[in-house]
């Protein structure tokens, strides 16, 4: 499915199932859409539960490629986004989500992370390169970054303002001069970077 050039979201998702009276789970699936050229952001989820979002690619949006409001058990896998005119993936509010193999590039950041309160979520394997500011804004608390590559984001790989967060095994460098800080830390406290290459930044690996 292709959705372009609408004057809102170019898909919409509210209130995916929840689990049901009798315990069981309920899940919701995006797979294989395209959002290119919306007014605002590409794909837009809200209060979803248990939702998968697969393989998804999101150009050009006038917002963000990617948007979530308070997406609980979500996933999020091998989606990429590319010249969006803010975030690529705006994740809002997560509990226990996780994002794995997606990329982002050519947006004004990358990933924009927030956490639920007390939640714990994770970003793993995805990779962000070319974007105007971060790779990751990793604003939220208790994420794990794992086997991450940030490449020539305009300032820096992943900037931290939040606390308790975990970045292990990921590689934040520069091959063109473009990026400042491969690691820039602003206020975040109660942070592990554990094994981690910064390399080639400008400035400073980890500042």
């Amino acid at each position: 499915v292709k959705v372009e050039s609408c004057e809102n979201m170019g898909i919409n998702v509210e209130r995916s199932p929840t689990p049901s009276s009798d315990g069981y789970e309920r899940f919701g699936l995006i797979e294989s859409c395209v959002a290119v050229n919306n007014t605002r952001s590409g794909i837009y989820f809200d209060g979803c539960y248990g939702i998968a979002i697969i393989v998804c690619h999101a150009k050009s949006n006038g917002r963000y490629g990617f948007e979530t409001g308070g997406v609980a058990r979500g996933i999020i896998i091998g989606c990429k986004t590319f010249q969006n005119t803010n975030y690529g993936f705006y994740i809002n509010n997560a509990r226990d989500t996780t994002i794995t193999a997606c990329v982002a590039r050519g947006d004004s950041t990358g990933f924009y992370l927030r956490t639920l309160s007390g939640r714990r979520n994770a970003c793993v394997g995805c990779t962000t390169e070319i974007n105007d500011n971060y790779g990751i804004e990793l604003v939220g608390d208790r994420w794990t970054v794992s086997a991450c590559s940030m490449a020539n984001n305009g300032v820096a790989g992943i900037r931290i303002t939040g606390t308790h967060n975990v970045i292990i095994g990921t590689v934040c460098h520069t091959d063109d001069g473009s990026q400042d800080y491969g690691i820039q830390i602003v206020g975040g406290k109660n942070n592990q970077i554990i094994g981690c290459v910064c390399e080639t930044n400008i400035n400073a690996g980890i500042f």
